[in-house]
């Protein structure tokens, strides 16, 4: 049975109280009123002062238990976009050693080579490895689990305390985006196909997922991780600094200058509207595609004349 008495802010700890709306003789709302509150949670309006206080307490507790659950996610968020950074970088053609005059052929053999070792050998087991972060984070509905992101922001819409600033729209363009069906089918073969499998004779080799998908999926379920904990936390994530400073971190281990821009610019249009983002993602692939193709062209160095003989 829910309780008559008003439970404190989660944020500044001080009890909210219980206002008549102006507008709306007869309906009461439970807001924070603290101005130096990080959160100023405010709930819907209700018929009476009881009901009003009565919801307000049960949606605290439902956003506690988000909260609690959201907490669970944050080293598998974290390695989520710090392996994607890593995984790029791997499969990007390395620009490391530079162009020598002195050896013309020796650097761009080297690329090559470093090239197709990490693609063969290393890039693979990264793959598997995100596509199972991603899975875990958006599609894992097997029997035990306590829901992933998507359940979590869907529950966190049905809650009607929330704060005034609460980026509503763009939590629900986002859950759009990230519950396409075919995706969800698309990693749910690959997960019970392939990964379930691997080590095993009952691998089956001929189940691929192809690698735009992590590139589509990884700055939208990024963004939805942090609308989550914007509004559960009130703490900001500094993302894109954390991106930026990884990016510039791992390129020298993987024979780059430095970080990638396109890959870096892919992630700030995240916290655009779903169709802008599928422009930003097409001109992503477009631009990836031709760099990696014009970087793997060997300067042709062309034969001396032969002297002729005396």
């Amino acid at each position: 049975m829910a309780s008559d008495s008003l439970k404190p802010c989660p944020y500044c700890k001080r009890t909210p109280d219980v206002c008549e709306l102006a507008e709306k003789h007869g309906w009461y709302q439970v807001a924070c009123l603290n101005e130096k509150c990080p959160g100023k949670l405010v709930s819907e309006a209700y018929g009476s002062k009881r009901k009003a206080i009565r919801a307000s307490t049960r949606f605290l507790s439902e956003r506690a238990h988000i909260c609690k659950r959201l907490h669970d996610f944050s080293v598998t968020h974290h390695v989520l976009w710090s392996g994607t950074v890593v995984w790029n970088d791997m499969m990007r053609y390395p620009d490391l050693p530079p162009d020598s005059k002195e050896k013309p052929l020796y650097p761009p053999h080297k690329r090559n080579t470093t090239n197709e070792f990490q693609i063969r050998y290393l890039s693979s087991a990264q793959e598997a490895y995100l596509a199972l972060a991603l899975w875990n984070l958006l599609y894992d509905d097997s029997k035990g689990t306590k829901g992933h992101l998507r359940k979590l922001a869907e529950r966190l819409l049905e809650c009607r305390v929330r704060s005034k600033d609460f980026p509503i729209d763009s939590l629900k363009d986002c859950l759009s985006f990230l519950g396409d069906k075919r995706s969800a089918k698309a990693f749910e073969r690959y997960r019970h196909r392939r990964l379930a499998h691997l080590g095993t004779y009952e691998e089956t080799k001929d189940v691929h997922l192809n690698s735009d998908l992590i590139y589509r999926l990884v700055p939208k379920t990024s963004y939805l991780f942090e609308i989550l904990k914007a509004e559960l936390g009130r703490v900001p994530e500094y993302t894109e600094n954390q991106w930026s400073a990884t990016g510039l971190m791992t390129a020298h281990f993987f024979s780059h200058s430095g970080k990638d821009e396109l890959l870096f610019k892919l992630f700030q249009s995240r916290v655009l509207p779903s169709e802008k983002y599928r422009k930003a993602m097409r001109s992503f692939i477009s631009k990836r595609n031709r760099r990696e193709r014009k970087a793997r062209e060997f300067t042709k160095i062309g034969k001396k004349p032969r002297e002729p003989t005396q």
